[in-house]
This record gives structure tokens, sequence and C-alpha cells, in this order.
């Protein structure tokens, strides 16, 4: 996909399935159900959603850009699944290794969005999975997931597991953004949200007239283009407003956007139905003004 200059390639691990509890089951998509799925995503979370796990790879003159880094399963050499998609045997098919990764913008850091950032050796060593790589969150994610370690009393699904971050954070790998709007270069601003986690933040793409949006779990999927808030946000409200303010401009300036959670569909861009509600161009023929 072309965005101006940018070349943007949505990478993925597949789909998965998060128990209430947080745990993470790789799902058989032959076992998917369209329409059962979609009825669920209009009720917002059902019990065990399944979503798609879909960082997404940047590429801007000399700069090779992931935005969230994936499960990462099958990376940890202890594990048994090293052939099953992640970050690294997703480069290898654009030609690129871990090492090729110049920088890392993480919307969160919920473990489905970070996890894949590391791996244990075989010394059983934290290393980086990334390793020229900077990676760029916003300081109040990090303060926050720190006061949330080990704490699974105030809501369900995925959660802070950081265990693997501090490594990196001791190395000055992490740059801890502490302004609303950064630029992080030309054409890629990162923008803070809230609103799913207290530090949640989405990036804007521009070029030439293009534009486009990974707006992370703000809006992790078409199914929930419509949805308010979902029990997984920590601050509805916010979340509610976010999503008004962000799917309006992006409707407004044609923009493609990126879905993280993709099921069926990984971008697209928005139109809307007789209701007035959003849906995908690829789902309508007209696009009412």
């Amino acid at each position: 996909m072309k965005i101006g200059n940018l070349t943007i390639e949505q990478l993925s691990e597949g789909l998965f399935e998060i128990g209430r509890d947080g745990s993470i089951h790789k799902l058989n998509n032959r076992h998917l159900k369209r329409g059962r799925l979609r009825e669920s995503g209009k009720l917002g979370i059902p019990n065990n959603p399944p979503v798609g796990i879909d960082p997404v790879l940047i590429l801007k003159d000399d700069m090779k850009i992931l935005l969230d880094t994936g499960l990462g399963i099958g990376l940890d050499n202890r594990g048994h699944s090293n052939s099953i998609s992640n970050i690294r045997t997703n480069l290898e098919i654009f030609g690129l290794g871990p090492e090729d990764i110049t920088h890392v913008v993480l919307s969160h850091l919920h473990y489905d969005h970070v996890a894949g950032i590391t791996f244990n050796d075989g010394d059983l060593k934290t290393q980086p999975t990334l390793p020229n790589a900077l990676c760029f969150v916003q300081k109040r994610e990090w303060e926050y997931a720190l006061s949330q370690v080990n704490r699974r009393d105030s809501q369900f699904g995925v959660t802070y597991e950081l265990d693997e971050l501090y490594r990196l954070v001791a190395d000055e790998r992490f740059v801890f953004i502490d302004q609303d709007f950064f630029r992080l270069a030309e054409g890629i601003d990162l923008i803070w949200t809230g609103g799913h986690t207290p530090g949640h933040q989405i990036v804007r793409l521009t070029s030439d007239d293009d534009v486009a949006y990974f707006l992370g779990d703000l809006v992790p999927n078409d199914l929930l283009l419509n949805t308010g808030a979902t029990p997984l946000d920590e601050d509805t409200a916010r979340t509610r407003q976010m999503k008004l303010t962000w799917l309006r401009r992006a409707w407004e300036e044609d923009a493609e956007l990126l879905f993280y959670h993709s099921i069926y569909q990984k971008s697209g861009k928005l139109a809307k139905d007789k209701y007035r509600n959003y849906i995908l161009q690829d789902n309508t023929r007209i696009k009412e003004s």
C-alpha cells in the first residue's frame, strides 16, 4: 500500500482468542463464522473475542518503522513453535531482518501489542528482537503500566506484563513522550488519545494528499467502528470522545484506516450507510455526503 511516498505493509501473526483472564490462544480460522463474529462485534466484547494481531511496517527513506510488535510467539528459544508467524518471519517476507528496523511506535503497553519486542536467548537472557530500534511510547503510559503490574482486579482481558521491558528501558532503548502531539518524522505524527489506556496513542500518516491512521485499540477493527467503548477501555467516556473525533476526521479526509486487531479486513476507507453508521468503502457502493 502506498500513502504518498510512504510504503505501508500490514503484517500478521494470525488469529487468536483472548480469554477473560488474559490468556491468548491461536485460532484456526477455518472455525470462525463471519456472521457470529459480526453480531458479537455490535454488542461490544464477547466472552472470548477472536482477534487478529497485525503490526504495521512503514518504509520512509532510510527509516523502517514498526507500529506495535505483536505477540512474538515462537521467538522464545524455549518455545516449540519456532515456525509460527511473528515479527521475524513477517519481516523476511519483505527481505528485511530485525536489525533493519530503526523505530518502533507502541500504541500502548498491553501484552498483545508489545510482547514481540523481546525474546529470551539460549542463556534465558532478555534480548531485543529489534536490536537497532528506538521505541516510542507515551510517558504517562509507562507510569500507568508500572502502577498496574500484577493487578488483575480492575479489568479483564489482556493487561500489562513488563518483566521483559525493564531491560530495554535500562538500556535506554525507550523514548518516553511527554507531549500530546509528537512528530517522529515529516508526515508521521504520534497523537495521545488516552481512553483505552491512559497513555494510548495513535499515528497519523500524511504524504502528498494522502492520509492514513493507525488507531491502535481506539478502533481495533472494523467490527467496532460504531461501538462507543468496550469493557476493555479504562476511560469509556474519553474513548467515545476520541473515536468520534478521529473517525469523523478520517472520514472527512478520505483517510485509510489501518487495523491492528483485524479479523477480515486489515484496512479501508470510511463511508456511511443509510443509518449514518460508519462502514468501510469496500462494503458499500455509495459514499454518502
